[in-house]
């Protein structure tokens, strides 16, 4: 059914889809530029929470109206009454664009948490592995192909024991980063000997 849906915005109805899938709801809006139909799912109750299902009218293999007495269709499944937004029984709320852009600068201030625990390019498997483990106890940044661990410690590659350096060679971060890193290999060769 490749058909306009504005129709039956407002009206409750029950779509079977070309899966046989069966959604019913009221249908809240039709957008004609992307040719789909949005229904909320539920009993009608505004205050609770509800289920959105936008569908493109072409999946969908039957439509069945409850209440069309209320509404007089035309021979061309228009209604001689234009339905708009104001009239459905899902009211679009005031949005609060500063709790948008705090919500916004959260989840940019993630995505930079995420990105900078990820190694530059070039960047071994182990050699991540080595710092997400370290990074999970002490504090841990990149430089370069090198991990920093409390500014105190460097991890040079390939991420051995060895390969882990202090300005004291006698300092306690530097014993305990060696600790971690080799509790790290440890795993890290269990993993590889059981295959993945």
């Amino acid at each position: 059914m490749n058909v306009s849906l504005e129709w039956a915005i407002g009206l409750k109805v029950e779509l079977t889809t070309i899966l046989d899938t069966v959604i019913t709801g009221v249908v809240y809006a039709y957008d004609p530029i992307t040719s789909t139909v949005t229904v909320v799912e539920g009993n009608g109750e505004i205050d609770k929470p509800v289920n959105l299902r936008v569908i493109k009218p072409a999946f969908i293999r039957h439509v069945n109206v409850f209440g069309q007495s209320e509404r007089k269709l035309t021979a061309a499944g228009s209604t001689s009454t234009r339905v708009g937004f104001e009239e459905t029984a899902y009211p679009i709320g005031p949005i609060s664009l500063t709790r948008l852009a705090e919500k916004e600068s959260a989840v940019l201030k993630e995505e930079q948490k995420k990105q900078s625990t990820r190694g530059p390019t070039g960047v071994s498997t182990e050699g991540q592995e080595i710092f997400n483990i370290v990074h999970k106890t002490l504090p841990t940044r990149w430089y370069e192909q090198s991990i920093i661990v409390m500014d105190e410690v460097r991890i040079d590659p390939p991420y051995q024991l060895t390969n882990c350096l202090a300005d004291n060679s006698a300092s306690s971060a530097l014993a305990l980063v060696k600790k971690i890193v080799e509790g790290a290999w440890k795993k890290i060769e269990t993993v590889d000997s059981k295959g993945g």
